[in-house]
């Protein structure tokens, strides 16, 4: 039996969807492998037709995943200022990051809280934000 049968791994397509006109959407993800280790945080804008305005990376130190995943939205949301746009659409997948932004309950450690927490006091300087 070959090794690989004994992997079983469900890989599903993801599709971009374009903003609505007159948006642009930014998608962070990260990379982390642990604590002793820098994270990567990636981010790419694009407008409604699909063109690239900005591909961006950084780095730095966390304890947790989902404290990255944080670090990723606010460092987002500040190229996204330093940008000047008006009207954002973050994209990302931290369902619990997500359930803070929106003001519902969520389980995060204070830290990731309180990045999110800046994040959305950056936030006010978009004319819009989704």
């Amino acid at each position: 039996m070959s090794q690989n049968s004994y992997i079983n791994t469900i890989f599903e397509a993801s599709i971009w969807t374009p903003p609505q006109a007159g948006y642009v959407k930014m998608n962070v993800d990260i990379a982390f492998s642990g604590q002793t280790t820098p994270i990567g945080i990636g981010y790419i804008l694009r407008d409604e037709t699909g063109m690239f305005m900005l591909v961006g990376t950084e780095s730095g130190k966390v304890e947790t995943s989902e404290e990255a995943e944080c670090q990723g939205i606010r460092a987002a949301v500040r190229r996204g200022i330093q940008q000047q746009l008006l009207n954002v659409i973050v994209e990302f997948d931290n369902l619990s990051a997500i359930d803070h932004l929106n003001g519902r309950s969520d389980n995060l450690a204070w830290q990731s809280a309180t990045i999110l927490d800046q994040a959305l006091s950056l936030a006010k300087y978009f004319l819009s934000i989704m």
